[in-house]
């Protein structure tokens, strides 16, 4: 995104007190309705307690149409404290062994720890031309792996993955970008939305699908 250079609070400032909620939020560079709360990055950061950051959502939801809480891989410390209050888990996976196996340990927290009832999968870094060749899973056998629904399928673009960074742009704000990349996220939006928008692989990945 970007915004590296202009975090100044962060959200252990905000629940210890040390400043405003308003204060710690930044505003994206192409959109002012879209803010964002940084995570602390101390060496030796203060655990967020899941009681305080359930207050902090819900103080947040009376202000923000949406919210997202963006964790890290696998179930470690602040896990909790992610999920407290949270309407749907979005467990995002590559289609290799070692992701599918901490995304399936995952999902069962989610059921059984948390009761988080929607839970949304989204597949990251999908080759196309192993997906064809069979090197790597397709849908259809990740969705034999995990009982949840799947909003979205990501195609990996080193490249373009590495100009958006050094840019501090995300993908869909390129320019002279392929359309039917723009039009796979927005999609994939579409679906968190609830809207009934199947998976189709000719469009989302650009690919025929495996017989």
């Amino acid at each position: 995104m970007g915004l590296e250079s202009r975090i100044i609070s962060n959200v252990v400032d905000v629940l210890t007190n040390r400043c405003k909620l308003n204060s710690a939020l930044i505003k994206d560079k192409n959109n002012d309705l879209y803010l964002l709360l940084p995570a602390a990055i101390d060496k030796r950061p203060r655990h967020v307690k899941s009681e305080e950051m359930r207050r902090l959502l819900i103080k947040m939801r009376n202000e923000f149409d949406y919210i997202i809480i963006d964790y890290p891989t696998g179930i470690g410390e602040g896990f909790e404290s992610a999920l407290k209050g949270a309407d749907k888990a979005i467990v995002i996976i590559k289609p290799d062994t070692f992701s599918i196996r901490w995304s399936d340990a995952i999902i069962v927290a989610l059921q059984k720890q948390f009761n988080i009832a929607s839970q949304l999968l989204l597949i990251n870094q999908l080759k196309p031309d192993l997906v064809e060749k069979g090197i790597m899973l397709d849908i259809d056998a990740i969705k034999e792996i995990f009982p949840v629904e799947v909003i979205g399928l990501i195609p990996w673009d080193f490249d373009l993955y590495m100009e958006s960074l050094a840019y501090g742009l995300p993908v869909v704000k390129r320019k002279n970008l392929n359309l039917s990349i723009i039009d796979n996220f927005n999609r994939i939006a579409r679906r968190l939305l609830d809207e009934d928008i199947p998976i189709d692989l000719s469009i989302d990945l650009g690919i025929k699908k495996s017989r």
